[in-house]
C-alpha cells in the first residue's frame, strides 16, 4: 500500500483512480471529486474541504477525519466503508452506497444523509439538524444502529 502523508491536493480529480492508497494528514482543498473511482483506500486524520471527495469508491476506511462544510456530498455512490471517530459539518452524505460500518461519528449538518443505502451498522452516531435522514434506505427495520438526533425532522424510518 503506498503511502501519502502530510500533503495538500486540490484542484479536479488530484487522486483519480488510485488504488492501494494510504493517506495519513493529507488536506484536500477546493475542487472535486479527488478521490473519485478509487478501491482500497485508507484516510487517517485528513482534513476533506473539497466536494464529492469520495464518489465511486470500493473498499475504504475513514478514520479520526474532518469533513468540512465545504466537502458537501462527500460519500456517494461507494461500497465497503469502515468510519470511526469522525467529525462531518457538511451535508447530504451517504447517498447510494452499501455495506457501511459507522461507529463514533458526529454529523453536525445530518441534511439528506443515508439516502437509498443499505448494509448500515451504526454504532454511537450522533446527528445534528438536517431534514429526512435514512430517506429510501432498504433493510431499514434490520439495520442495526445505536444513534442519537438533535433537532432533526421528518425521519424515514
Amino acid at each position: 500500500m503506498e503511502l501519502i502523508k502530510n500533503r495538500e491536493f486540490g484542484g479536479e480529480h488530484p487522486l483519480f483512480a488510485s488504488h492501494d492508497l494510504r493517506l495519513e494528514d493529507v488536506v484536500i482543498r477546493a475542487g472535486k471529486s479527488a478521490i473519485k473511482e478509487c478501491s482500497n483506500i485508507e484516510a487517517v486524520s485528513c482534513r476533506f474541504e473539497g466536494n464529492y471527495p469520495f464518489w465511486h469508491v470500493h473498499g475504504f476506511k475513514i478514520e479520526r477525519c474532518y469533513f468540512d462544510v465545504g466537502g458537501r456530498s462527500a460519500l456517494w455512490y461507494s461500497d465497503h466503508l469502515k468510519m470511526t471517530d469522525t467529525v462531518i459539518d457538511a451535508p447530504k452524505m451517504f447517498r447510494e452506497m452499501s455495506e457501511i460500518d459507522i461507529e463514533r461519528v458526529t454529523m453536525n449538518d445530518a441534511d439528506e444523509v443515508f439516502w437509498r443505502c443499505k448494509g448500515l451498522r451504526i454504532r454511537d452516531l450522533t446527528l445534528h439538524e438536517g431534514t429526512y435522514p435514512f430517506m429510501f434506505s432498504q433493510d431499514r427495520i434490520s439495520m442495526w444502529m445505536d444513534w442519537t438526533a438533535t433537532a432533526s425532522t421528518y425521519f424515514s424510518m
